[in-house]
């Protein structure tokens, strides 16, 4: 007769004396414990009793061949990092007990393709999925709620995102590429976490409703093939590297409310042409500062200017603007004029160094400041 006890856990040195008998040992424990099997590369199969409705911190952490693994429906948490690194863990379920995926879960799971999450799950926390780099296919079910940083994190083949109008994010296949997305985020989502997105070389358009007022460091950062953005009109800061390296990017429009476009925000983007800072005729734009490097690299920038109600202006940087940081425009060879308004006071070091085809820049008595080798590199700059 088998017989379950209360509040028993199964340990790894318990693991290492009685291998051949994992399952039946199983069945007399509650929990497994944190790290039991970590770096059990002879583990390849394991079915978990009923009994068990705990797994623990890192407990699968790099079983590499690992391909299979039931987990019943009396599991009520896995742990932080349980199957980072399981290698060869190609698909698995998740039991519809399961409230919460504990930070980078599944991380580097590089082999799985596909996962169904159950509507018990309300969060799915930070790092989750990341550099799940063959998984092409997620259903999130209407209960998840949140996203947390990185959740997708260089999940570079996903083509298919089921289920996410829980999310308020609506997925639009391209009909001729399955393994091409766009995303609509609308009118509850108010945060997009860190490096959510990043890395996510499918992602081909982003629509970011006005609900939206945070977008997190690096949230779509490396998403090389993004040709097209829409951005809240509620956005107030876009953070740190938050689409460098959208190397497919052409354009951008800057809302009026933005009052800070902080460090590599659109570093090596490198086809962007155009800039455009958008602008009401009952409001001024917000932005204050433009910081370090969030140009750099751009080397196809030509034109950078102000939209209004009434139409294009050659206004250039907005009048808003009081310093343009540390190498912001750095490396844009194309960028051939600029004017620089009177209500700015400082141009950092090395602000548009090299960029070589600029021949005129207008720059007003309002500057007490110019750094080190601001214009370094600037050949034909001639007034």
């Amino acid at each position: 007769m088998n017989f379950t006890f209360k509040n028993i856990t199964y340990t790894k040195k318990y693991y290492l004396k009685h291998k051949n008998r994992i399952e039946e040992d199983l069945k007399r424990c509650n929990k497994i414990e944190n790290e039991c099997f970590y770096y059990c590369l002879n583990l390849k199969e394991i079915n978990i009793p009923n009994s068990i409705t705990e797994i623990g911190i890192n407990c699968f952490y790099m079983c590499e061949n690992l391909t299979k693994i039931d987990i019943p429906n009396s599991v009520i948490k896995i742990g932080k990092n349980c199957f980072e690194y399981c290698s060869n863990l190609k698909e698995i379920n998740i039991p519809n007990s399961i409230t919460e995926m504990n930070c980078g879960c599944f991380s580097d799971c590089i082999n799985l393709t596909k996962i169904n999450i159950p509507n018990s799950v309300k969060k799915l926390s930070g790092w989750c999925f990341s550099n799940c780099s063959n998984l092409k296919e997620i259903n999130i079910p209407n209960s998840v709620k949140k996203l947390g940083d990185g959740c997708f994190n260089e999940c570079i083949v996903l083509g298919t995102l089921n289920n996410l109008e829980s999310l308020n994010l609506t997925k639009i296949i391209n009909e001729h590429n399955l393994n091409s997305f766009s995303l609509k985020i609308p009118n509850s989502v108010t945060k997009i976490g860190n490096y959510c997105f990043r890395g996510c070389l499918n992602l081909q358009k982003i629509d970011i409703s006005n609900s939206v007022k945070e977008m997190g460091y690096g949230c779509f950062a490396g998403c090389s093939n993004l040709k097209e953005i829409k951005i809240s009109n509620s956005v107030i800061v876009l953070f740190n590297y938050c689409f460098c390296k959208c190397t497919n990017l052409t354009k951008i429009e800057i809302p009026n409310l933005v009052t800070k476009i902080c460090d590599g925000c659109f570093a090596d983007c490198s086809n962007l042409k155009e800039i455009k800072f958008l602008k009401s005729n009952e409001s001024m734009n917000l932005i204050k500062k433009m910081c370090n490097g969030c140009f750099r690299n751009c080397i196809n920038l030509t034109k950078i200017g102000v939209l209004s109600d009434l139409g294009p202006s050659d206004a250039g940087i907005p009048n808003s603007v009081t310093k343009i940081g540390y190498q912001c425009f750095k490396n844009c060879s194309n960028l051939k004029e600029i004017n620089i308004p009177n209500s700015v006071k400082e141009l950092g070091d090395g602000c548009f160094g090299n960029c070589v085809s600029l021949t005129k820049i207008n720059i007003p008595n309002s500057v007490t400041k110019i750094g080190n080798y601001c214009f370094k590199g600037c050949i034909n700059l001639e007034h």
